[in-house]
C-alpha cells in the first residue's frame, strides 16, 4: 500500500519506520527543512543539540525499544543528575534521600506528607480515576493544603501560568510517575539518559536511513496546501507538486488538518476541544555552569520562565565543545502577549530576572538563542480525552493520528512513540 504521512515529527517518522517494516511504501511530507518537529535539532555554533530540551528515562519502554531496534543501544548514555530548587533566592539541592530530609522549604510533617503523597500517586495505575480532578485538587488531596501552597502552587503557576487552576490532574499524575522512575530505590539518586553524538538528531537520522533503505521517501520543505479525497484516490497538493496515495495519515495537530481538509468531519474531533499550550525558550551557551543541577524548579514566584534546565549535565564536556548549556523555557497559551514579544525582548526579560540569582550572567554568556512554538501540547481541560484511538474515514483511507491521543500523559517522546506504534499495528 502507498501511504502518505503528513508531518515528519517523531510520530510521523516512527509511523513511517514501522509501516515500511510491514512492507508498505511510505512517503513523509514535512513542512520544515529537517525532520523531528518539536524534537528536531539546532545548531548552537560549536555543537548541535536538541532544539527544545528532551531526556530519556529508564521507564521510557517504547522509546528504549525503538533505540534498541534501530541498533543505537551503544549510543545510549546514562548520567547521574541532580535536581534543585530556587527558594528565597538560594539554590537548594534535593538529589537524594538525605537532601530531601534537610530540605528547608518544608517542615518535617510536610516532608512526610510529600513522601507519602508521591507513593500514593505512583500506586494509582488507572488515570481515569482522576477524571474530574484539576491539578490543584489532586495535589491538595494527596499532599495536603500546606504542601500544595509551599511547593506545588508556585510550580504550577510557573509552569502553566493562567491555566494553573484548570490543568487536568492526570498531567501531574503522569509527570510524578514518570520522574519517580529516575530515582534509584536504595539511595534515591537520579539518573537520566541521552543519545551520544547529538541527542535526538542521532535517532532521527537513523530513522531516516532505515525508512529510505525500505524505499520510503521523505520530502522536506513540503507544506501541504490541500487534501483531495474521492473513491478513486487521495491527492495531496503542496506548493509545487501533487502527490497521490492509497492512504494518508496526518500526524499534525487537528487544527492544522482542518485547514487543508475542512470537509473531512469524520477524522476531525467533535465535541469539546483541547486547549493548546506553547513554549518560548531561551537557550544560553555559557562559559561555565550556573548550577550543579539538571533541573532547577522555581518555587519563588514572579519568574518569566518555568525552570532552569542545565542541559550539559546530561552529557560530557566534549559533547558541548567545553561549554555549559542552559535552557530557560516558558510555557503559555498561544494567545499570550509573550508570543508577540521580539527575540530581543525575551532575552532582556529572561536575563534581567536571572541576574537576581546569577549577578555575573552577562559576562558568562557566549551565545543565546530564542525559539518558540505555539502548539507544543494539547490539554483536555474541559473534558476527559475522548479517545486514544486514531480517527479514520469509514473506508480507512484517511487517518488522524496526533499528540492529542496521548491525552492522559504529559507530552514526551515515549508517549508519542507509543501512539505511533499502536497506529502502525492497526494499519
Amino acid at each position: 500500500m502507498k501511504i502518505g504521512i503528513i508531518g515528519g515529527g517523531i510520530m510521523g517518522c516512527v509511523l513511517a519506520y514501522r509501516l515500511s517494516q510491514k512492507g508498505h511504501d511510505v512517503h513523509i511530507l514535512e513542512a520544515g527543512g529537517q525532520l523531528g518537529g518539536l524534537s528536531t535539532w539546532f545548531n548552537y555554533g560549536d555543537f548541535i543539540w536538541d532544539k527544545y530540551y528532551h531526556v530519556i528515562l529508564k521507564s521510557d519502554e517504547h522509546l528504549l525499544d525503538l533505540i534498541h531496534s534501530l541498533g543505537l543501544s551503544d549510543k545510549l548514555h546514562w548520567q547521574e543528575t541532580k535536581t534543585g530548587f530556587l527558594w528565597k533566592g538560594k539554590y537548594i539541592s534535593m538529589s537524594n534521600h538525605w537532601e530531601f530530609l534537610k530540605f528547608p522549604a518544608l517542615n518535617l510533617f510536610q516532608k512526610f506528607r510529600l513522601g507519602v503523597g508521591i507513593l500514593y500517586n505512583n500506586r494509582v495505575s488507572d488515570p481515569r480515576r482522576l477524571d474530574g480532578y484539576t491539578a490543584p485538587q489532586w495535589l491538595t488531596k494527596i499532599f495536603g493544603k500546606s504542601v500544595y501552597e509551599a511547593i506545588w502552587e508556585p510550580l504550577l503557576e510557573s509552569k502553566f501560568g493562567v491555566l494553573k487552576n484548570e490543568i487536568p490532574g492526570t498531567i501531574i499524575w503522569s509527570t510524578l510517575r514518570r520522574y519517580a522512575s529516575t530515582r534509584t530505590k536504595g539511595d534515591g539518586k537520579e539518573w537520566m539518559g541521552h543519545l551520544k553524538g547529538g541527542g535526538l538528531k542521532v535517532l532521527l537520522e537513523k530513522l531516516s536511513d532505515e525508512i529510505t533503505k525500505k524505499n520510503g521517501k521523505i520530502s522536506l520543505n513540503c507544506k501541504v496546501e490541500s487534501l483531495g479525497y474521492d473513491e478513486q484516490q487521495i491527492s495531496i497538493k503542496s506548493s509545487d507538486h501533487v502527490y497521490t496515495f492509497d492512504r494518508v495519515i496526518s500526524t499534525v495537530p487537528s487544527s492544522l488538518l482542518e485547514k487543508f481538509a475542512p470537509t473531512l468531519k469524520e477524522v476531525l474531533p467533535q465535541g469539546p476541544k483541547p486547549t493548546p499550550l506553547g513554549v518560548i525558550r531561551l537557550a544560553l551557551v555559557l562559559k561555565h555552569s550556573l548550577t550543579p543541577f539538571y533541573v532547577t524548579n522555581l518555587i519563588d514566584k514572579g519568574n518569566p520562565y518555568t525552570g532552569i534546565i542545565g542541559v550539559n549535565r546530561l552529557g560530557t564536556a566534549d559533547e558541548f565543545a567545553g561549554h555549559a548549556f542552559v535552557m530557560l523555557p516558558r510555557y503559555d497559551v498561544p494567545s499570550s502577549e509573550w508570543f508577540t514579544k521580539s527575540d530581543e525582548e525575551i532575552k532582556h526579560l529572561f536575563i534581567e530576572k536571572l541576574k537576581e540569582s546569577q549577578p555575573d550572567i552577562e559576562d558568562n554568556i557566549v551565545r543565546c538563542f530564542v525559539n518558540r512554538e505555539k502548539i507544543v501540547q494539547v490539554l483536555w481541560i474541559h473534558s476527559a480525552p475522548p479517545t486514544d484511538k486514531p480517527l479514520k474515514t469509514k473506508d480507512l483511507k484517511i487517518w488522524n493520528v496526533n499528540n492529542a491521543l496521548a491525552g492522559y500523559s504529559t507530552l514526551n517522546n515515549n508517549s508519542v512513540i507509543e501512539v505511533a506504534n499502536n497506529a502502525a499495528e492497526e494499519c
